[in-house]
């Protein structure tokens, strides 16, 4: 039996987790909140909310954000 929570089989380290867990936590939002959408809105969030690519890309992202543009406010 496959297991639902994890459809497409990626598991990673602890260390690479913490690095990707802004991008886990977009796909979490995307996949809880698709809520008055019409199907074929939804089958793509859910689709975006389940692939390890966009985990990448949205952690990526958050970093880049991060390092560019809080990190020289903040000095």
């Amino acid at each position: 039996m496959a297991n639902r929570d994890n459809p497409t089989g990626v598991s990673y380290s602890w260390p690479l987790k913490i690095v990707l867990f802004p991008g886990l936590f977009m796909q979490w939002l995307l996949f809880m909140f698709v809520g008055g959408r019409r199907y074929t809105s939804m089958v793509a969030r859910t689709r975006g909310a389940r692939s390890p690519a966009m985990t990448w890309v949205y952690s990526t992202i958050f970093w880049a954000i991060i390092v560019f543009l809080v990190i020289p406010i903040w000095k």
